[in-house]
């Protein structure tokens, strides 16, 4: 008898191939009570997934046998039989393990079941069919699994640098902390000491009192942008939702901005509709996300710029966006300006004041209350 595979796999073995169809749900039985009990791994998951894909495989392994050569069939079910292994746990010895016990449950049941003995070429056709099977799983699992792999080692790597980025914006946050909260400290100190030496000057008290009311104003909006930051990062913000009207927030917060804006000598053109805007929010949150907005674009607007905020009806959205000719954005820091901690260079040595958490507040205020924020910059 020829052991030529090309002759094996030429011949038409149609018996065994409706047997193993028939009672592929005997051969099931047999191969999961077997696999149970040999294979470490098949002991400890839930009797459907161990069973996976091997009840199509039976059917088109039988199709196989029967249709003189036609692997291609039940090795495509191998090849997906590897892939659910390697999700389950299995080893690669106990992938070839699955397969084996499986020829010998098939040829055994086969001897059992037909009135006659088993020829060799059916033998070695149920064989050949099987290792065919072992072979694409085998190929297919080393494959998925260098894939998943190289993923996990790409994923690692990508997790390492996002630490680093974060743990540099942590540091470059703290400095930048230090900084903010002693430029307002110096002039305090230094204004206690002149009102201890001018003696009763009321106009030299004024001066100092409205100075030094400007400098703990400064230190009381970091300090509540930082508890805030906190607030959420804890989901321990309370927010009082109600109807409010859009242009309302815009102009308080265009109001409160006013100070800032004028320093530098800026342009604010408003653009509201002539009808209430209204919108479910918390006014005085809402009236935060535009004022920190309207600041941002002051702070990176050259004196003497403009800054437009447009407010319109979408459908059932209403749709805000603020606008200035400043210094833009660079188009590797767009997906970036509203993380935490983050500020965008304007210079070797040049930057805003500011902690790098006014748009991170914008975002999570905004998102809380059901909306989307985006930056576009042409850089």
């Amino acid at each position: 008898m020829s052991t030529d595979a090309t002759a094996i796999r030429a011949g038409r073995y149609a018996e065994i191939g409706a047997i193993i169809r028939r009672d592929s749900t005997i051969l099931i039985d047999r191969w999961a009570h077997r696999a149970a009990a040999e294979q470490p791994t098949a002991r400890r998951v839930h009797h459907a997934v161990l069973l996976d894909e091997l009840p199509e495989f039976l059917e088109e392994l039988g199709n196989s046998l029967a249709e003189a050569g036609d692997a291609a069939h039940h090795c495509r079910v191998a090849h997906r039989h590897a892939e659910q292994r390697w999700h389950t746990g299995w080893s690669l010895s106990e992938l070839i393990r699955d397969f084996r016990i499986l020829r010998l449950v098939v040829l055994d049941y086969l001897d059992d079941c037909m009135d006659r003995s088993l020829h060799l070429a059916e033998v070695q056709a149920v064989g050949l069919a099987l290792d065919e099977a072992i072979e694409t799983s085998v190929a297919r699992y080393v494959e998925y699994r260098e894939g998943q792999l190289q993923e996990l080692e790409e994923g690692a790597r990508n997790h390492a640098e996002a630490l680093r980025e974060a743990d540099r914006r942590k540091n470059e946050f703290l400095a930048t902390l230090a900084h903010e909260l002693r430029n307002p400290l110096a002039p305090l100190r230094n204004s206690l000491e002149v009102v201890r030496l001018s003696g009763d000057s009321p106009e030299t008290v004024r001066r100092l009192r409205e100075m030094m009311d400007r400098q703990v104003t400064q230190m009381t909006r970091l300090v509540e942008d930082l508890l805030d930051v906190a607030r959420i990062s804890q989901n321990k913000l309370t927010l009082r939702q109600d109807r409010v009207d859009l242009r309302d927030a815009i102009e308080k917060a265009a109001q409160m901005n006013a100070p800032l804006r004028e320093s530098r000598k800026h342009a604010l053109g408003l653009a509201v509709p002539p009808v209430p805007l209204p919108v479910f929010a918390d006014e005085s949150r809402l009236i935060q996300v535009f004022v920190n907005l309207l600041n941002n674009a002051a702070k990176y607007t050259p004196d003497g710029g403009r800054i437009a905020v447009d407010a319109t009806r979408d459908g059932a959205e209403a749709v805000v966006r603020v606008r200035d000719n400043g210094n833009g954005i660079p188009s590797d820091m767009l997906t970036h300006i509203f993380d935490l901690f983050t500020q965008v260079e304007l210079g070797a040595d040049r930057r805003q004041g500011g902690l790098g958490i006014g748009l991170t507040l914008v975002r999570r205020l905004v998102e809380l209350q059901g909306g989307t924020i985006t930056a576009a910059s042409d850089g």
